[in-house]
């Protein structure tokens, strides 16, 4: 019960243009996880995301995990 108040109170901090950091390595839907350890929209950091979209569960899965999220469907 407690973490779903602090959680609330973490999404109304947000609501007033502060960053929401993760809890347990989670976010809200539609937000990822940044090495920063904060909440951040689900999107692609690098352009090339689509073309190289069949490597997302290759050697490059934690690479890309972090820089084509939204592409390979970790959000």
């Amino acid at each position: 019960m407690f973490k779903g108040i602090l959680f609330v109170v973490l999404l109304l901090t947000v609501a007033i243009d502060a960053q929401l950091p993760c809890m347990d390595g989670k976010c809200p839907p539609n937000l990822v996880c940044t090495a920063e350890n904060v909440c951040e929209a689900c999107k692609d950091v690098l352009p090339t995301c689509l073309k190289n979209k069949g490597l997302c569960q290759g050697k490059f899965k934690d690479f890309l995990k972090k820089q084509c999220p939204k592409t390979c469907g970790y959000c």
